[in-house]
């Protein structure tokens, strides 16, 4: 790992402290999925089936998502990431964290973007369970149905946020997490040329797991396997 990196353990790190609502501890895992593989055969050590997560997926039964809803949109389960280290330090002094891979495949990458006149940065980076339960929970109690929740949000544990792989990324001049990011020419730097270093856009327009367009969201996918 470069001298500069700090390696995160998120378990010891960052316990959650609200667990105990759900009755439960974390579970805590490793490595990225290959989104675009809408299959469970073979499983990779970063997936699981979606039989086993709906079944132990606590958080699940807390937020009313059923798992028939799940095996409708035919969502893949993601496991959390365990070794996490400092990707990038946001302008708001928010911690970006990443596995080490990706975290290195990023900094190539938007060091690449600079000297190429682009200017990217990431808005949101690893997200655990619990964090995505909460995001989930917010938006019921404001009243959002949740099958309307779920097509720009993922279940908790079925989120490639999970995996410490995927970045959800912006740049100057474009507003977060809007579709109006594609029109950037940070977009079209990425459409170009992110695959060279690991990374695919996850949800294109009309994707086979229901989720809206999101032209911000990038995941890391050249991982060897354990």
């Amino acid at each position: 790992m470069l001298a500069s990196c700090r390696a995160v353990d998120w378990d010891k790190r960052n316990a959650p402290q609200r667990m105990s609502q759900y009755n439960t501890t974390p579970s805590i895992w490793t490595y990225c999925d290959d989104a675009l593989k809408n299959t469970y055969s073979n499983l990779r050590p970063y997936q699981m089936r979606v039989s086993d997560s709906t079944t132990n997926n606590i958080y699940l039964k807390a937020l009313g998502i059923s798992s028939e809803l799940i095996t409708a949109r035919g969502l893949i389960a993601f496991k959390e990431a365990t070794t996490l280290e400092s990707a990038e330090i946001g302008v708001d002094g928010r911690d970006h964290l990443l596995i080490l891979t990706a975290a290195e495949a990023w900094r190539n990458l938007k060091a690449t973007a600079h000297s190429d006149g682009i200017d990217l940065f990431i808005i949101s980076a690893f997200r655990s369970i619990e964090r995505q339960a909460e995001i989930v929970r917010r938006k019921l109690d404001a009243g959002m149905a949740i099958e309307d929740i779920l097509t720009s949000c993922a279940p908790p544990g079925f989120s490639e946020h999970h995996t410490g792989c995927a970045v959800d990324l912006s740049t100057p001049g474009s507003h977060a997490l809007e579709i109006e990011f594609d029109e950037s020419a940070a977009y079209a730097w990425l459409n170009k040329y992110a695959f060279e270093f690991g990374y695919y856009l996850s949800y294109p327009i009309g994707n086979p797991w229901g989720y809206q367009y999101e032209p911000w969201h990038w995941c890391f996918k050249n991982i060897s396997e354990p």
